[in-house]
């Protein structure tokens, strides 16, 4: 911003003036900044906190995962013990049923 004045020659009055306007603006200047540094800080300890709760989302998410891949080795294991108890028992079939014919 540019401020041009007029002035009578020799004023009392204007001297100085522009001197304290550019002083008053560059303080206005500077006011403004600060709070403009402050609403930058607010704002990027806003996206921290954001950050920090989505990690804790992620870590959440993360032990479900790990508790679903838990119960699904138990699912399998119960599944194999299965198997060889069906497998045992078509064994025990087939020696009754060749018992039965002999």
């Amino acid at each position: 911003m540019q401020f041009i004045l007029y002035s009578k020659p020799g004023c009392y009055l204007c001297k100085g003036l522009q001197e304290k306007l550019s002083t008053v603006l560059r303080k206005s200047i500077a006011f403004l900044m600060h709070g403009d540094t402050l609403a930058l800080q607010g704002n990027a300890l806003t996206l921290y906190r954001d950050a920090m709760a989505l990690q804790g989302y992620a870590l959440a998410l993360y032990r479900d995962a790990l508790a679903l891949q838990g119960n699904a080795l138990t699912l399998y294991r119960d599944a194999m013990a299965l198997q060889r108890d069906a497998l045992t028992l078509y064994r025990d079939a087939l020696a009754l049923q060749s018992i039965a014919f002999h």
